[in-house]
C-alpha cells in the first residue's frame, strides 16, 4: 500500500517537472528569436560616411579598401567627392603604400577593372612614416566622377603604380571585391 500511494505522487512530481521544462523551453526559445538578426543581404553603411554640405550636396567618404600585391606591399585607397544632382565633380582619391621602403614620388597611378583603365598622372606626395617594420607612404590625387563612377561596376580591380623604371601591381582583396559591390549598389547605382 506504501507502494501505490508514492507512485501517484512521483507521477505528480513528474508532470510538474515537465510543464517546468517546457515552460522553460518555451521562455528560451521566445529569447532566442527576438536576438536572431534578419538574413537579408547587409548594406554598405558601414563602408562609407556621408556628410550633408549645403548647396553642395552631399559629402561621401568611401572607407579604405585594401589591395594586394603579389609581394608582402599593400595598398589601401580610400575615396572623397562631393554630388548634388548631377556629376560634375572629381572624386579624391588617397591611398597608402605598407612596404619595405619609404618613398616620396609616383609617376602614375592606373585602375582598371577589366573595361578601360583609368589613369592618375598628377600624383601629391603626403608623408611617409615607419609602422613597426614597414613604411607607410601617403598619395593623393583626383579622377572625374564620372570615371570613378564606372570603376565600381566591376568589383575586379587591378591597380598598377608606376615608380620610374618600377611598377607594382595590386589587385583588391576577396573583402574588397564584395565592399565594391555593395558600394556600386547603395551609392553610385542612384547616380
Amino acid at each position: 500500500m506504501l507502494i501505490t500511494k508514492k507512485i501517484p505522487a512521483i507521477k505528480k512530481s513528474n508532470v510538474i517537472l515537465k510543464k517546468y521544462f517546457l515552460l522553460l523551453f518555451c521562455f528560451i526559445s521566445l529569447i532566442s528569436c527576438v536576438s536572431v538578426k534578419p538574413t537579408s543581404s547587409k548594406s554598405a553603411k558601414n563602408l562609407y560616411e556621408t556628410f550633408f554640405t549645403g548647396e553642395e550636396g552631399t559629402q561621401y567618404f568611401i572607407k579604405p579598401l585594401k589591395f594586394e600585391s603579389n609581394s608582402s606591399d599593400l595598398l589601401y585607397l580610400d575615396i572623397t567627392f562631393k554630388h548634388k544632382k548631377i556629376i560634375k565633380d572629381s572624386g579624391t582619391l588617397n591611398f597608402s603604400v605598407l612596404n619595405n621602403n619609404a618613398f616620396n614620388d609616383i609617376d602614375s597611378l592606373i585602375i582598371t577593372n577589366g573595361e578601360t583603365p583609368k589613369t592618375i598622372k598628377d600624383i601629391n606626395f603626403l608623408f611617409s612614416e615607419k609602422t613597426n617594420k614597414e613604411y607607410k607612404s601617403r598619395f593623393s590625387g583626383k579622377l572625374p566622377l564620372e570615371q570613378v563612377k564606372s570603376l565600381f561596376i566591376n568589383p575586379n580591380w587591378k591597380l598598377t603604380l608606376y615608380k620610374k623604371e618600377n611598377k607594382t601591381e595590386f589587385i583588391a582583396s576577396k573583402k574588397s571585391k564584395k565592399s565594391i559591390g555593395k558600394l556600386y549598389s547603395d551609392i553610385f547605382n542612384i547616380f
